[in-house]
């Protein structure tokens, strides 16, 4: 009886390390996963390693927190299409297009439009400091973006992606960042 209860525990497990082999996540979906997490601004994802939440504005001085408001309006409001995935063992190359807020388009008019104020004496150049200015930019842009008043750009990038350990991980974190922003 133990010997039989041995071979069926010993062909379970079989099973199971088959079925785990077979079940991998592809490079697809788990990147597919990372950018849905991104953009919803997953609590998860955002977390460093101590636990701290890189979405909390928490003793971040006015500039660094509007900072932080932006880069959450701009994940929040874009988009992506994961268009192509080629993978290996340990490898993928997979072609996304990103669509996000043109900040080229964004600063020309927030830098036309203060302009503007400061031609029609709206704005006194004499009080304006560097925070002041600051500030003024991210809630301008933070506000297009929010409302889509703004124009948007899709970039095409190769995003690569290494699987080690069980797992796999974005090798380009940079680009992909960058795409978003469109730097």
């Amino acid at each position: 009886m133990k010997k039989l209860l041995a071979i069926v525990s010993a062909a379970v497990i079989s099973l199971l390390a088959v079925g785990c082999s077979l079940s991998r996540v592809s490079a697809k979906d788990t990147l597919d996963k990372t950018l849905t997490a991104i953009i919803a601004l997953d609590q998860e994802v955002f977390t460093d390693e101590l636990g701290n939440s890189q979405l909390s504005s928490e003793g971040l001085s006015a500039a660094d927190a509007a900072r932080l408001e932006l880069t959450k309006a701009v994940f929040s409001n874009s988009g992506y299409v994961i268009n192509d995935a080629t993978e290996n063992d340990d490898s993928a190359a997979l072609n996304v297009t990103v669509t996000a807020p043109d900040f080229t388009s964004l600063m020309n008019t927030f830098s036309a439009d203060y302009s503007d104020k400061i031609v029609s004496g709206e704005i006194d150049i004499s009080s304006v400091s560097k925070e002041s200015f600051t500030l003024a930019m991210y809630e301008t842009v933070i506000n297009a973006v929010k409302e889509k008043n703004c124009d948007f750009i899709s970039t095409d990038i190769t995003i690569n992606i290494t699987y080690a350990e069980g797992e796999w991980s974005i090798d380009n974190v940079g680009e992909l960042t960058n795409a978003f922003l469109n730097f």
